[in-house]
């Protein structure tokens, strides 16, 4: 069975207590369902794979080291992951699916946090580059590149800012994404790409890239693995059969609750 995951229509903020239309959620025993039913939609894409895995395949990098799953992510769980850095020059890079052309519009982004390190770089490249430099002090975000992009950072609270670039990369070889930083530490989750002009909800990927309908400003959806329902994610959504939707809630005693919706 598949699960759904919800992130809010905010690209950039991600929380667990969100009014989604129909369903309210709160942090506690129960989920409140106001009128009876549940509208969801989905939009956007992501185009990377394995978005916070940055240790696993295809992601590739030198001089630095990745550790998983070591503090706690923007949208409340342990899946964002350390970097240590040995130098200047340390990378992670994944080659994707995207010829850059010039001509198609792409935005790449990932959640950042600062530990000894605080200037983080992202970097996109067919044969020409895109890049911005990012201070997660003074929060500002420094653009460059053959093809100087748009920049954005936006705090997402509790030290994590969300940084994209978008641009036009150039040059007819596939685009490729990179993550830059100095010799030090720091903290990365969320990384994405997504071929469109404005910066979309985060949708979480592993071995597969993920295009969901586009739905101005609705929900995202997530497809997960059913056995993260009642361990990793405070709520879930489980398509039992082509006529019912089973709700779980996970409350803050770590009971998970359920309850069957009929679907007209």
């Amino acid at each position: 069975m598949s699960v759904i995951k919800l992130i809010g229509s905010d690209p950039n903020q991600v929380s667990r207590n969100r009014d989604l239309g129909s369903l309210a959620y709160q942090d506690s025993e129960s989920a409140i369902i106001e009128s009876g039913r549940i509208d969801v939609k989905g939009g956007g894409s992501n185009l990377l794979l394995w978005s916070e895995q940055f240790n696993t395949a295809p992601w590739t990098g030198t001089n630095n080291i990745f550790t998983a799953n070591t503090t706690i992510a923007p949208d409340g769980t342990l899946t964002a992951g350390t970097f240590t850095g040995i130098n200047t020059s340390d990378y992670r890079l994944q080659s994707t699916s995207i010829t850059a052309t010039g001509t198609t519009i792409v935005t790449y982004s990932a959640y950042f946090k600062a530990g000894t390190v605080s200037s983080v770089r992202l970097y996109m490249f067919g044969d020409t580059s895109s890049e911005a430099t990012f201070d997660l002090v003074a929060v500002t975000a420094t653009p460059s590149g053959g093809v100087v992009p748009t920049a954005s950072i936006t705090s997402v609270g509790n030290g994590w800012y969300r940084c994209s670039i978008t641009a036009s990369p150039a040059g007819g070889s596939a685009l490729k994404c990179v993550l830059y930083t100095g010799n030090g530490t720091y903290y990365a989750w969320g990384a994405q790409l997504e071929r469109s002009s404005t910066l979309g909800n985060y949708i979480a990927t592993e071995s597969t890239a993920i295009t969901l309908e586009n739905a101005l400003g609705a929900t995202q959806l997530q497809v997960l693995s059913s056995s993260l329902i009642d361990t990793t994610y405070p709520m879930a959504f489980e398509l039992a059969s082509d006529t019912e939707l089973v709700v779980k809630v996970k409350g803050s005693d770590g009971t998970v609750r359920s309850a069957t919706l009929t679907l007209a």
